[in-house]
């Protein structure tokens, strides 16, 4: 019986075991150990020889096998997993790095990507008896140009890189105990994959990183969606102030052609630099009251005479406002031209959808 949780978008193979049934999934993981308990690694400070058994034979195991040094998102990959070492060495579980890039190994040490116990390995049949894939030349230039890749790439940008090493063998994870069972297991199909650091967490009884992955996850989704709505309200703001928006009349002086409690589509005269004509509908600030938008008629503009003083003229940059209800209107005839600077937009009925003629 499993529990199968992929880790990421490309769903890479990703295990749980269930350790208290034992079926033939868990005996086929405990096949795969077998394959690898008797074969040999070196140490790296001393070259000694041991079988990789001996990583589990006395309690549970962290096992990675590591991709090569140079790429930097394999080596934030290990970095992550680096983060688990003090929990789990308070819990004595060991935690060995394998490697099969002896030539570079001590910069992988001087750079503080892994401080658990590090061991090398020539033989690659290791991996291939995991089942530990091989990319290709395809898979891997096609990886460079997907989402995840710019995105792991761009979280291990403070880790430097280079293109040494075997660009196509990739890596895995596994935790194993006393018994030589797996209790969870992690293999990469593509370079920009990486485990489950919370699910591995969990299988090691870690609560206190359990919870501090949980509460990073949560502040990591709380950003994202504060800074969802913030781009929404950025771009709602500038549609409504460049565009178009949508507004509710009060008050009768514009019956009959608008009532009151009638729904407006203004339509922005910024983007036609105040743009207007004698006959149009428009909000405007109040000359009076800033803090009031009013909704008139213009029937007069710049040049022309007005309509209460025929030897006056309406001054340049200036329109003269009045309400189609003219007994229930406050409007140029008591405050005078309006500027075109006090303007917002035309106003078209919604239950017209057209012009006002």
């Amino acid at each position: 019986m499993t529990l199968l949780q992929p880790s990421n978008d490309f769903k890479a193979s990703e295990t749980v075991f269930l350790s208290s049934i034992v079926d033939n999934t868990v005996e086929n993981c405990l096949k795969i150990m077998d394959k690898i308990a008797s074969k040999e690694v070196n140490e790296f400070d001393n070259g000694e020889t041991v079988a990789i058994s001996s990583f589990w034979s006395k309690g549970t195991c962290l096992l990675i096998f590591l991709r090569r040094f140079g790429c930097r998102v394999c080596a934030h990959h290990t970095m992550l997993l680096n983060e688990l070492l003090p929990a789990l060495m308070q819990k004595h579980i060991r935690c060995v790095a394998i490697v099969q890039e002896k030539e570079e190994i001590e910069d992988l040490k001087n750079r503080n990507l892994w401080n658990g116990e590090l061991f090398y390995t020539l033989d690659k049949s290791v991996y291939a008896d995991l089942g530990i894939q091989s990319t290709n030349s395809w898979n891997l230039f096609s990886s460079l140009f997907c989402k995840k890749s710019h995105t792991m790439v761009n979280e291990a940008n403070a880790i430097p890189g280079d293109f040494h090493g075997d660009l196509y063998q990739l890596g895995g994870v596994f935790v194993v105990d006393k018994t030589g069972q797996c209790l969870y297991e992690f293999r990469q199909n593509s370079f920009t994959v990486s485990p489950d650091v919370q699910t591995v967490a969990r299988v090691m009884k870690l609560f206190e990183v359990m919870f501090s992955c949980m509460m990073m996850e949560i502040l990591k989704q709380g950003l994202k969606l504060f800074g969802t709505i913030v781009c929404s309200g950025c771009v709602f703001y500038v549609f409504n102030e460049q565009f178009y928006s949508i507004t509710l009349c009060k008050g009768s002086s514009m019956e009959p052609t608008i009532h009151d409690g009638e729904l407006l589509i203004v339509k922005s005269l910024v983007s036609q630099t105040k743009t207007t004509s004698r006959g149009d509908v428009v909000v405007a600030v109040s000359p009076e009251e800033p803090s009031i938008f009013i909704c008139k008629r213009v029937v007069a503009v710049e040049g022309e005479p007005q309509p209460s003083h025929e030897y006056r003229r309406i001054r340049t940059g200036h329109v003269w406002l009045e309400g189609d209800n003219k007994r229930f209107s406050r409007d140029s005839r008591h405050y005078g031209d309006v500027p075109f600077a006090l303007l917002k937009g035309k106003i078209w009925p919604w239950k017209n959808r057209g012009t006002i003629y």
